[in-house]
């Protein structure tokens, strides 16, 4: 029998019935007619479902996400069943007949910021082969693990088999591999942190294809692929990591010394507020609530991302001296031909820490010192400052070298993309110092850089 489930644990962001009732229709339009099967939806609310939804009591006593381990437990399902589990917030696009014909014993997904760890969103396996995970999960005392269930899952399933290796190139993340456009072949994406599904407004392809497009009708000056002479002026890029609170006299020094100064997103208001004028802002993400992060006005260069979302750019103009840069993402080459931009298009990760690297090289900068780039936690969530638009993102634990770090993935995917990077940029000159602490400046005290 084969079984499509879910969870909805407290009713997810408020609209948790609307979630299952959009996923239950997805999962209907994507699977072939003869494909006999129910839809389960283990939940508390006590709302009717639309028809075909079979609803199930949670195990009581279990918080959020650590209800999945429960879906587990020997004798939820017949033995044998084929168990297929989606987030409430992963989007079909593609068929699913291959995924239900998988007749392995677990399979889950490669965490995109940690190849070597799992990621939850979709799972599949077959009834009474990995009771096992509940039986541990409910022995130890329903432990609440840094990294949440797939943290657990990790320590006590060695070997699953791995989604996105069985389908190639039919797994996308959002955040990493969506933003812009939804890759060929692919038939299912997931969701993890922020935005939700219902937070990208729209369609999210259409809403930044929008927002290039509107920045093409501003008439504000662009980054070409006319790089400018490499020079010996220093330049300090600054990150909003919790070891910046303890650098602040230093970068204040050095500004004074003539060092330039590039503030990244709401750093730029934390260096104003102590008195440290930045020379430029640098702002990469799309959403809207970015435009908190914009100045009233500033003598500084603002380095705004064509994806920027109109109310930022506006709010920009108003404030100052804007330059438009490119992100390289998939799809974007096309549509600046379409709307005849000729801009630089900056590679180098999808981060704007990683992004900044790459402006610098542009600029011609190659004495280059990193602040605040820590892409870890200290204490809490919080960086330098208080940072809500990133509360409620998933923390994981990141051992480097026996070091052990909280991190946000995408912190974690940061380190891995400097890792990657970074001796390119030592190879055609450019010299880096990375200041502070955490999990980049410990992992780039490790690194050996290339001697040419």
């Amino acid at each position: 029998m084969l079984r499509i489930v879910c969870v909805n644990s407290g009713n997810y962001c408020g609209i948790g019935k609307q979630y299952v009732e959009i996923l239950y229709d997805m999962v209907r339009r994507n699977l072939s007619l003869e494909v006999q099967g129910e839809f389960i939806c283990f939940t508390n609310d006590t709302e009717p479902y639309a028809e075909g939804i079979i609803k199930r009591p949670l195990h009581g006593g279990l918080k959020g996400w650590y209800n999945k381990i429960y879906l587990f437990k020997d004798g939820l399902f017949d033995a044998g069943d084929r168990i297929i589990y989606f987030d409430l917030d992963t989007v079909i696009v593609g068929g699913l007949d291959n995924l239900i014909k998988y007749d392995g014993d677990f399979a889950i997904l490669r965490d995109v910021y940690r190849p070597q760890g799992y990621q939850s969103s979709v799972m599949a396996w077959k009834a009474g082969e990995v009771g096992y995970i509940w039986a541990n999960y409910q022995w130890e005392g329903f432990p609440e693990t840094v990294g949440g269930d797939q943290a657990f899952i990790e320590k006590r399933c060695p070997h699953p088999d791995i989604i996105q290796d069985i389908f190639p190139n039919q797994f996308k993340s959002y955040k990493q591999e969506c933003q812009w456009d939804i890759p060929p072949h692919t038939r299912v994406v997931f969701f993890h942190g922020h935005p939700r599904p219902h937070e990208c407004q729209g369609n999210w392809v259409e809403q930044v294809t929008a927002n290039v497009k509107y920045a093409a009708t501003l008439p504000l000056e662009t980054l070409t692929n006319v790089y400018m002479k490499p020079h010996e002026q220093s330049l300090a890029i600054i990150g909003g990591g919790p070891s910046l609170k303890l650098d602040i006299e230093e970068i204040r020094q050095k500004q004074q010394e003539g060092t330039i100064i590039w503030a990244l997103n709401n750093t730029f208001s934390y260096l104003i507020e102590r008195e440290i004028y930045p020379d430029a802002h640098i702002l990469l993400d799309a959403r809207e609530e970015n435009v908190a992060f914009v100045p009233e006005k500033t003598n500084a260069t603002m380095l705004y991302a064509y994806q920027c979302h109109p109310k930022v750019l506006n709010k920009g103009v108003e404030a100052g001296h804007v330059i438009l840069w490119c992100p390289s993402l998939p799809g974007m080459l096309e549509c600046l031909q379409e709307n005849n931009i000729k801009a630089a298009l900056i590679g180098v990760g999808c981060s704007v820490g990683m992004k900044a690297l790459g402006l610098a090289f542009l600029f011609g900068f190659k004495n280059v010192h990193l602040y605040g780039y820590d892409s870890s936690y200290k204490n809490g969530r919080n960086h330098a400052y208080q940072q809500k638009l990133n509360d409620g993102e998933r923390i994981i634990e990141v051992v480097c070298n026996g070091k052990r770090f909280s991190c946000a993935p995408w912190m974690a995917k940061q380190v891995q993309e400097f890792r990657e990077n970074i001796s390119d940029f030592v190879k055609k000159g450019m010299v880096f110092t990375v200041h502070g602490s955490g999990l980049l400046p410990y992992m780039a005290s490790l690194m050996e850089m290339p001697n040419d």
